[in-house]
């Protein structure tokens, strides 16, 4: 009798073994697959870090170009000044004083200068928006740099 009793013990505890076996296999397992999830989530995270700067770079092209638009409507303006002045200069038209001497009239012209277009802070707006995307795109990859340790 003390064999089978010894016998059902040792089965006991065999059969405890396997389950408790069983339990941490499937414990792993689940483990395995949070991990890969928790990997799917980092490769989602960096994708939209990955977009996000992509955008950051197509804005600040896109304030590039604008700049560049605005020197040049800034450079045409200029010429025109140029081109007005010099044509006053060439027909004579500007201020005219008359100046009288003794025996005969004597006028002297003065040019009358052309109004300063006022270009406004249009110019510093685009410089200071630039350097606040560049501020973005360094905080934002740096981040990632986080992100990735």
């Amino acid at each position: 009798m003390d064999d089978t009793m010894n016998l059902l013990r040792l089965g006991t505890r065999v059969h405890l073994i396997i389950q408790n076996k069983e339990e941490l296999i499937d414990k792993y397992k689940a483990m395995l697959e949070n991990n890969q999830n928790h990997k799917n989530t980092l490769r989602e995270t960096i994708q939209l870090y990955k977009n996000l700067i992509h955008r950051l770079l197509e804005i600040a092209a896109k304030d590039l170009e604008t700049s560049q638009e605005q020197k040049g409507v800034i450079n045409k303006a200029f010429e025109e000044l140029e081109s007005t002045k010099s044509f006053a200069q060439d027909n004579d038209l500007g201020n005219k004083s008359e100046e009288s001497s003794s025996s005969d009239t004597q006028v002297v012209v003065t040019p009358k200068a052309a109004p300063i277009p006022n270009i406004g802070n249009s110019g510093m707006n685009s410089v200071r928006r630039s350097s606040r995307l560049n501020r973005k795109v360094i905080e934002s990859s740096s981040e990632i740099k986080k992100a990735k340790h």
